[in-house]
């Protein structure tokens, strides 16, 4: 665990990550918060920037999480990175048994305080209780992982092959006959439906009776790439749509479900789309 002086500095730390090393915020005045633009440093924050000069293994950060254990954790794509508020501690192929590749991606922490991450071989890495175990296809890791994501209690696995979780050790279809795509996007809301994104395939709800719907242009999508799903206070369910390429654009913005369809969000009597937003 840090130390007391390194918990108090972690407890205070507002974090933004950039291409070019780290970048902690140290909070030294709660009122800041609120006043504080999300575009620029407020004067009652105290800037400092750490590099591979103050110990990280590169300046890339590609996954952040302050776990429960009280310290901040890193992926890079040059190892796993602890930082106890003072210094930083690096796990690698050479000094961690259990660990295959030092390259990383993603970072995401699960109810029982595990740290999960992705190698660039595409396998799964789970670091806990002080233990890193990787898990490939011989673990039913079904091919590349795009991002990882945790919904309650169960780490989901968004892949090329669809939508997987990890169960008694093992990593599960989930399925597959039925949800089809490149997932992009979970929810799992309050009423206990799973909300499953794509990025090409529209959206897709799994009732906790196994029972699946899927929601395309007839069902009010004006496209078939969701980007996000959130579910807000009242249990409704917003949807935000990618807008395409320059070569093949599409109408996006953000859609919320009511009446078994998808409307458009609208302010001011006009359709908020992501030029608005």
């Amino acid at each position: 665990m840090p130390s007391a002086r390194s918990s108090r500095l972690l407890r205070t730390t507002c974090c933004t990550l950039l291409l070019g090393g780290l970048l902690l915020f140290v909070l030294v005045h709660e009122r800041a918060v609120a006043q504080a633009s999300a575009y620029e440093v407020h004067p009652d924050y105290l800037v400092k920037h750490f590099t591979v000069e103050d110990g990280l293994p590169v300046n890339t950060i590609t996954g952040f999480v302050q776990a429960r254990d009280g310290y901040l954790w890193m992926t890079t794509f040059d190892g796993f990175v602890r930082f106890d508020g003072e210094h930083f501690t690096v796990f690698n192929t050479e000094n961690s048994p259990g660990i295959t590749s030092n390259r990383f991606h993603n970072l995401v922490e699960d109810g029982d305080g595990a740290l999960w991450t992705i190698t660039e071989a595409g396998d799964l890495l789970r670091y806990f209780d002080g233990v890193f175990t990787t898990f490939d296809q011989d673990d039913g890791v079904p091919g590349r992982i795009n991002t990882l994501q945790v919904e309650g209690d169960t780490l989901w696995l968004k892949t090329q092959e669809g939508l997987a979780f990890f169960h008694q050790g093992r990593v599960r279809p989930f399925y597959p006959q039925d949800v089809q795509g490149d997932v992009s996007a979970i929810l799992s809301s309050r009423s206990g439906d799973l909300w499953i994104g794509t990025e090409f395939k529209g959206l897709y709800r799994v009732r906790a009776d196994g029972d699946v719907q899927h929601f395309t242009a007839q069902d009010g999508l004006p496209n078939l790439m969701v980007g996000a799903l959130h579910e807000d206070r009242n249990g409704v369910l917003w949807v935000g749509l990618q807008r395409g390429t320059r070569a093949a654009p599409q109408e996006g913005g953000v859609y919320w479900f009511q009446g078994g369809r998808f409307e458009p969000v609208t302010q001011a009597g006009r359709h908020w789309s992501q030029q608005t937003l």
